[in-house]
């Protein structure tokens, strides 16, 4: 059973309403019963321990009432299935959901339209003439459909192949870099795998740049095998991307280090631009509290007390 939708549209439809109230339930439980395309096989006795468990009714019976109007009957190789009318139209399946039933020769859309033992038949009121089509048309149909997923998949994998082309470039770009050259086929695949998860091949570069810069300051040349750095699964105390992809005091490069010096230098600037109030309302808005003391109004982060020459002077918050 799957989840469908239901307008308030139903209630009034003045079709319906000609219809026994089991007979409606039953229409509304066959969507449920129905795959994407709505489409079901035609087994009453299962439709009803599905849709009315509880009720002493005949269900095929029930159906019967609902065909033509809101569905009709159709075979395939033996086996016969409903197709609810106009079902695309009101519903919206899950992109994932998969269509089970095959589908029936001939979309009947009105009631000049027959399904019968494997043949279309065409009637037309106004000319009076018939026209009957083999099941070579259905076996036609399923092959340009066969067609048309190939093409489809060849072009997936195409993109798919262009993709990879792209991130080998960036990964031997990466490569020349790494001191420690060993393992690079396994590296290469979890190169992909980084891209693939959304990392940029810049995010991935200064990844590198913070590892190298820590065995600098270690004066360490000892370098994890190349699979191992990039692996995403780290593995024991081996040195890990994952350890640096992020920026900290630990890993940060010099150029990162001077950036972050540089941004202290404006903020301190920036306050120091302030009155006292201006730097109160500042460190309100930042949940800072301001305390009296004898010698004047001062910022305490935590509550503290901090006493200093002036009354105007300030505590500047840590960056």
């Amino acid at each position: 059973m799957r989840t469908r939708y239901i307008k308030p549209g139903f209630f009034k439809d003045d079709k319906l309403c000609e219809l026994p109230p089991l007979a409606r339930i039953l229409f509304e439980g066959l969507w449920c019963l129905a795959d994407r395309e709505g489409r079901l096989e035609y087994r009453p006795k299962r439709i009803k321990i599905e849709i009315l468990p509880y009720d002493d009714c005949n269900v095929e019976e029930l159906l019967g009432l609902l065909e033509s109007e809101f569905i009709y009957r159709y075979s395939v190789d033996g086996i016969e299935y409903v197709q609810i009318r106009n079902f695309t139209k009101h519903q919206r399946p899950h992109p994932n959901e998969e269509g089970i039933c095959p589908a029936p020769e001939q979309i009947v859309n009105n009631h000049d339209s027959i399904v019968n033992n494997h043949e279309r038949v065409i009637l037309n009121r106004d000319s009076g003439y018939s026209y009957s089509y083999s099941k070579s048309i259905s076996n036609n149909n399923k092959e340009e459909g066969k067609k048309k997923e190939e093409v489809k998949r060849k072009e997936e994998e195409e993109e798919k192949r262009k993709e990879e082309s792209g991130f080998l470039e960036d990964f031997e770009d990466w490569w020349e870099d790494y001191p420690n050259k060993q393992g690079k086929e396994r590296a290469k695949q979890h190169y992909i795998t980084w891209r693939r998860k959304g990392k940029t091949p810049e995010e991935l570069k200064q990844a590198l740049r913070r590892y190298l810069a820590v065995k600098r300051k270690q004066k360490s040349e000892t370098y994890s095998n190349g699979s191992t750095f990039l692996n995403p699964l780290p593995r024991g105390d081996s040195a890990n991307i994952n350890d640096y992809l992020e920026a900290t005091p630990e890993t940060m490069t010099e150029s990162e280090r001077m950036e972050m010096l540089d941004e202290m230098e404006k903020h301190r600037q920036f306050l120091e631009s302030m009155n006292p109030e201006e730097k109160r309302r500042y460190y309100e808005a930042k949940g800072k509290h301001f305390k009296r003391f004898d010698g004047g109004d001062r910022l305490c982060e935590g509550g503290g007390k901090e006493r200093g020459a002036g009354g105007e002077e300030l505590l500047q918050s840590p960056l």
